[in-house]
């Protein structure tokens, strides 16, 4: 038996529009827009989608203006994210699950209106995706971001897609209720996030065509890597303890490379202090649950001790300090306003050279550099130093 939208609890609809709040309130904090643009962001995002299907089905004012409860979500994500932001910041997947929770329920309930309202399935359909995406939308374009629905590293309406599509098959079918709700906004909930998590994308708008880095027409050692990031993306396998053993001669190729970064630009000779020995490499990361790639160790026991390029342009975290953030990235480099940090997908650990990836601390997202550790140190030094002497 189905159920029909206005028998449905207006709650379901409330907790979509506080989701998608949230995270207009997290991007704002985020930007450092003051509280104001931080409750007109939440308001935009939270209400935005409901808006837009309320005009199509042109049934009276939309209910964001003839309900006064869809003004109190906004509100409530608003005074937390003023209250928490600075207990929760680190944790940079908040604005992407919130997100998803409510383009989770919002192309659902986008579409139950739709049916409920006399359109045919393919057409609710449609608008339960335009309901969801649509609030994102606006909140990306009105706090200038990539709207997250046109970036070709993610994907965003293709769970929206799912859901109403189950949404409208499962009501024809006479089989929408309350259980078979939960599970379809669970399938588009997990579906969000593992697309997010794994980088999964959809197909290009053109067959063929390639995509390029983020900063292949930029400056700096993330553009200077980018040339060579198709030869390096190929290189991304997995070895094991044979095969490791096997590749010996090509790491120790990697720490005699890194000990002549030293008088190539400091003009000195370099010494063993320079580096760690594996004695105290193996030490200061006793205590990681984690494997640290062959060439990040030979970094580290070339110039682990050489602090004049540890902190040449950007920072190298000690062994010690290394860590794996909530998106599962092993980080080992940040810039010192704090604002990028690079690492390795964990996957990614037992690959001899990982390719880097970089995170947006104020977005959240890790991004491809394109490019092989060796490749990328290389380039930033030589960026660097370069930059200084002009």
């Amino acid at each position: 038996m189905t159920f029909a939208f206005d028998s449905a609890p207006v709650w379901l609809d409330l907790v979509g529009v506080f989701f998608f709040a949230v995270s207009g309130s997290l991007l704002a904090a985020r930007k450092n827009i003051d509280i104001v643009g931080s409750l007109l962001l939440a308001s935009l995002v939270g209400l935005g989608g409901g808006i837009i299907r309320d005009l199509i089905l042109s049934n009276g004012p939309p209910a964001a203006f003839s309900n006064p409860a869809y003004l109190f979500p906004p509100l409530l994500a608003t005074v937390l994210v003023y209250s928490l932001y600075t207990s929760v910041e680190r944790f940079t997947s908040l604005l992407v699950l919130f997100d998803a929770g409510g383009l989770a329920l919002f192309c659902m309930t986008g579409t139950v209106k739709a049916l409920d309202a006399g359109m045919n399935p393919v057409a609710a359909a449609l608008l339960g995706v335009m309901t969801a995406v649509g609030g994102g939308l606006l909140r990306d374009v009105t706090a200038n971001e990539v709207p997250e629905l046109f970036n070709p590293r993610d994907i965003y309406a293709l769970p929206a897609f799912l859901g109403a599509g189950l949404t409208a098959g499962l009501w024809s079918a006479g089989a929408f209720n309350v259980f078979t709700a939960a599970a379809v906004a669970a399938v588009v909930f997990t579906f969000r996030v593992l697309a997010w998590r794994r980088s999964w994308r959809a197909p290009l708008a053109v067959h063929g065509w390639h995509r390029r880095g983020d900063d292949e027409a930029g400056s700096g050692p993330s553009a200077a890597g980018g040339a060579r990031g198709r030869t390096a993306a190929r290189q991304r396998r997995h070895f094991g303890p044979r095969q490791l053993a096997r590749i010996g001669s090509m790491t120790d190729m990697f720490l005699e490379k890194f000990r002549a970064l030293v008088p190539k630009y400091l003009e000195d000779e370099w010494q063993e202090e320079d580096g760690l020995s594996e004695a105290e490499l193996d030490a200061a990361l006793a205590e990681h649950q984690f494997q640290v790639p062959l060439v990040l160790r030979e970094f580290y026991q070339a110039l682990g001790g050489c602090e004049d390029l540890m902190e040449a342009y950007h920072y190298f975290w000690d062994p010690e300090e290394l860590e794996v953030d909530d998106e599962g990235f092993l980080m080992f480099l940040e810039d010192e306003e704090e604002q990028f940090t690079w690492g390795f997908r964990v996957g990614d650990l037992g690959v001899p050279d990982p390719i880097v990836y970089r995170r947006n601390n104020a977005r959240g997202q890790w991004k491809s550099e394109e490019g092989t550790f060796s490749e990328f140190v290389f380039d930033m030094f030589e960026w660097a130093f370069n930059d200084e002497e002009d």
